[in-house]
């Protein structure tokens, strides 16, 4: 009986750029740091509204987060104690079976039980695009994507995370949102995790930088997000024929590791 076609193959046969042949998998996993507990609070605390510092250009915001008022430097001291923490399981949100699973021919809504129901049983089967771990302040990640990969070694890029941090503020911008399906889903507006990203190693890389967002909290049991990441090649895989570089930009569905299966740091 024929095996069933991984995550990151159909991406390929998604994308008529994708180099990646290899479905390698990791091994040796550790278990994910574990969460912080929420410092208390009182009953008359308010929810965090930090702000986002990084001052980047905002096309469009999310469920009227531009209506929300700036505050102090505390309020994303707080939002840090409620962040996600530990391993994720990452789906690229462009692949054709998850939009399928989403929104059937002739649907006219989203189906979110459906798609929940459809990454829970990929899962069990490590069939996934990649996977994410947040530590306190830095992180690690490997992603099957187009301008994920090395192009020579055909495998995922080790990426690092840098300067992890809760932002209060909950905004994409227009070519982050163009690559949500159908759209991004209602927020409880309670901010997002964002690090910036950079390739650990890679002999063919000059430089490389980028950006992962992802939803504080779950919508519909499930987390969303964006990663991008700008890879320049040097001369070697120029003269090789791969170009100057890459430049992609993805939106994903995410759902907490299983336990013996988490990405490690």
């Amino acid at each position: 009986m024929p095996s069933k076609k991984r995550t990151a193959d159909a991406l390929q046969d998604a994308s008529p750029d994708v180099r990646i042949t290899s479905t390698t998998t990791e091994n040796g996993v550790d278990k994910p740091p574990l969460a912080k507990k929420a410092r208390q609070t009182s009953t008359a605390a308010t929810k965090p509204k930090g702000t986002d510092k990084e001052k980047e250009t905002v096309d469009k915001p999310v469920d009227g987060e531009a209506n929300r008022s700036e505050n102090n430097s505390s309020a994303d001291k707080d939002a840090a104690s409620e962040r996600p923490n530990g391993s994720f399981d990452l789906y690229i949100m462009d692949l054709p079976f998850l939009k399928k699973a989403l929104m059937p021919a002739g649907a006219s809504a989203p189906n979110y039980p459906a798609l929940y129901k459809d990454l829970v049983a990929r899962q069990s089967k490590k069939d996934r695009s990649g996977q994410v771990n947040f530590g306190e302040h830095n992180g690690a990640m490997r992603v099957f994507a187009p301008g994920f990969s090395d192009p020579m070694e055909e495998s995922p890029y080790d990426l690092t995370l840098s300067g992890v941090k809760v932002v209060g503020k909950t905004s994409f911008t227009s070519k982050e949102l163009a690559k949500f399906f159908p759209a991004p889903p209602s927020t409880d507006g309670s901010g997002m995790i964002v690090a910036d990203l950079n390739v650990d190693g890679g002999c063919g890389v000059a430089s490389a930088s980028g950006k992962i967002k992802m939803m504080v909290n779950p919508s519909q049991k499930m987390y969303f997000g964006t990663l991008a990441l700008k890879v320049s090649y040097s001369g070697l895989y120029r003269r090789k024929g791969h170009g100057s570089g890459t430049n992609e930009t993805f939106a994903f569905w995410a759902i907490k590791s299983r336990e013996g299966d988490e990405k490690r740091i």
